[in-house]
């Protein structure tokens, strides 16, 4: 697949990696320096700090007995558990803040790139194309380079791309799944999917299935064995990985999409609105990507013109791994659009490629010369989002970790060394926010139900935190699951040292058919004589005063 004369491509692209993701590194610390962390990736944020902060706490096996070290937010950190795994290996060499996510995807990032690069190298044969073009790919999704999906978060979609893209590269790698090194990488690629997005299978299956099709489809029996004997490598190769957790949590994995019906991610819309919804991914990937998009359309035009009546022989398994992800994933009634982003590796690959191999076009200089003027503007654009989207307008943060100072310094002034922390509300200032704002911002430990830290000298105060699963708090939740008021009130009366309520701006629904609860749970709280108010309220963006409560009467121990 690879020789001496593509190590220069090989030495661009990991270049071009290494220098995006330092740029991505600082943009992270710029952003997070001012904001608590995004919802979504402060979830996974969450577990992977636990696991960092305590680097020589945990053994592997507890790891692996516990994957999701406070499960919260909907069963997510439950069920998609690389980053921590991830993080438990790299946890010596992770920086404890925010922006040790970019090193986390960076480890798929750099991984996707390589496997991208080694296709296009097998096809075109001239180092500096492929290695532009593998830039453009990696400049080409729309949502990289933003605060809440891109490459600073931890969002489980982004792995889903980065580790759906290597997977198919190496599965066309495999060719036919008769090269043993390639089928190998799928099925290690498959198997970190199932654990960083198990899902994301939904979509990646059907969009592979033309090249399993094709081990069987008018070839002798000896070709088939050898495809068979392939397949059951990367198949090995993917249980290995994974088959341990999926066997453990198979019940979970099952009721996750659809634990919360209407409520959850996948909102069941129909299946035209599903695709009309989809047709924004599109606009936004040209919106920044037009001349790029054109200067790719050029070997399909040329090839087409070229090969006029040959339409047998087009490459219709790319343009089914183009089409196949918006199809399932419009009939799965789900308007989540990062995950629109699997489809650029069958866009790419069909236009590259339209008839299978090479093309004159791709190996002329006078291509490549073009093709780099377009992803430089692409790259620009790329860049300046980057930038743009992670230079903070507004602070909120200062007073959470002022509120939080407070709380330790009352702490060490009642000669507490552990204390339980509840969170009523889950707005900017949520569960996941609130721990790795304990962790890194100030450099308290946090005792999690599977992870109790060790003791030390240097920082004694640990901290329990008290925290309900948002989606509980639901209306259309009933029964055991649910979470009313007047139980949480009375559960945080009973064990918490401190708690943060709200304490204005009744008439806000930050989320809907939530709100109104928290608000009430938060004044039986603050009307109660268990706890007096610890100095004066602090002004959350998007959540509106919050209160630091302190019990009146420390609790024992």
């Amino acid at each position: 697949m690879l020789s001496r004369g593509s190590l220069p491509g090989i030495i661009v692209v990991l270049l071009f990696c290494f220098g995006l993701l330092f740029l991505a590194f600082r943009a992270s610390d710029r952003y997070y320096e001012k904001r608590l962390v995004a919802s979504d990736t402060s979830y996974y944020l969450m577990s992977a700090s636990l696991v960092v902060s305590g680097k020589n706490d945990f053994r592997l096996n507890r790891i692996v007995n516990h994957p999701a070290p406070m499960p919260t937010s909907d069963g997510g950190t439950g069920v998609y558990v690389l980053q921590t795994f991830a993080a438990w290996f790299l946890r010596h060499h992770l920086p404890l803040r925010p922006a040790m996510a970019v090193l986390l995807n960076g480890v798929w990032f750099v991984a996707m790139a390589l496997s991208l690069y080694t296709l296009f190298w097998s096809r075109i044969g001239r180092w500096a194309t492929s290695a532009i073009l593998t830039i453009a790919y990696l400049v080409a999704n729309p949502f990289l380079p933003t605060v809440q999906y891109g490459i600073t978060s931890m969002d489980p979609n982004l792995v889903g791309f980065m580790l759906g893209t290597s997977a198919l590269c190496c599965t066309v790698l495999s060719d036919r799944f008769q090269r043993v090194v390639p089928s190998v990488l799928t099925g290690v690629f498959l198997g970190c999917l199932c654990l960083g997005r198990v899902y994301t299978l939904g979509v990646i299956a059907p969009a592979m299935l033309p090249y399993v099709l094709s081990c069987f489809w008018r070839r002798s029996w000896r070709d088939v064995f050898a495809s068979v004997l392939g397949g059951s490598i990367a198949l090995a190769a993917a249980v290995a990985i994974c088959g341990w957790f999926l066997r453990a949590h198979w019940q979970a994995l099952l009721a996750y999409p659809t634990q919360y019906g209407s409520a959850g991610v996948l909102n069941h819309a129909t299946f035209s609105n599903g695709m009309w919804q989809w047709l924004r991914f599109p606009k936004a990937a040209l919106a920044e990507n037009l001349a790029l998009a054109c200067v790719l359309t050029w070997p399909l035009a040329v090839s087409l013109l070229a090969r006029e009546g040959r339409f047998r022989d087009f490459n219709f398994s790319a343009l089914w791994a183009a089409i196949v992800p918006l199809a399932v994933l419009s009939h799965m009634g789900t308007t989540f659009q990062p995950y629109g982003a699997a489809c650029l590796f069958g866009v790419f690959v069909a236009l590259l490629f339209p008839f299978g191999k090479s093309v004159a076009t791709l190996q002329r200089g006078r291509y490549a010369a073009v093709l780099t003027v377009a992803c430089s503007f692409s790259c620009w654009a790329f860049l300046g989002r980057l930038h743009a989207d992670h230079t903070p307008t507004k602070d909120n943060k200062r007073s959470t970790v002022a509120a939080l100072e407070t709380m330790r310094q009352d702490a060490a002034g009642a000669g507490r060394k552990k204390v339980t922390l509840a969170l009523v509300h889950w707005g900017a200032l949520h569960d996941a926010a609130l721990i790795d704002a304990l962790v890194m911002d100030m450099g308290m430990r946090v005792a999690a139900p599977n992870y109790q830290p060790k003791r030390r000298a240097t920082n004694p105060l640990i901290v329990t935190p008290l925290v309900a699963d948002p989606w509980a708090w639901d209306a259309k939740v009933v029964g055991d699951k649910a979470i009313t008021p007047a139980a949480w009130a009375e559960r945080v009366i009973q064990e918490a040292d401190y708690v943060l309520v709200l304490a204005g701006d009744r008439k806000q629904d930050r989320r809907e058919g939530r709100w109104p609860p928290w608000v009430e749970a938060s004044d039986l709280i603050s009307s109660s004589r268990v706890f007096r108010r610890l100095g004066s309220p602090f002004h959350v963006i998007k959540d509106g005063p919050v209160e630091l409560l302190v019990r009146r009467q420390p609790r024992p121990g």
